[in-house]
């Protein structure tokens, strides 16, 4: 697989923040922009990666925009439990 920049592209919205029914064309903008950002000799796996990257960055920042979040010292607690 290429080496791919993984710096997270500026998110242009939240998916919770779009109201009606404009959400595909947004989303279709988003992509083109993670398309052009790849390197001309990138795969479709580099392509799937961004994709995954981007749609789970997005995930985690409606939770935290939600109050959906945990401590850190809760974190640490969970993974001692086990």
């Amino acid at each position: 697989m290429l080496a791919v920049d993984c710096s997270i592209p500026s998110l242009d919205f939240h998916e919770k923040d779009i109201i009606g029914g404009n959400k595909m064309g947004i989303i279709r903008k988003e992509a083109k922009k993670l398309v052009d950002g790849l390197p001309d000799e990138a795969s479709w796996d580099d392509l799937m990666y961004e994709i995954y990257i981007r749609k789970n960055n997005d995930e985690g920042l409606t939770a935290a925009d939600e109050g959906r979040l945990i401590s850190h010292d809760e974190v640490k607690q969970r993974f001692l439990k086990k």
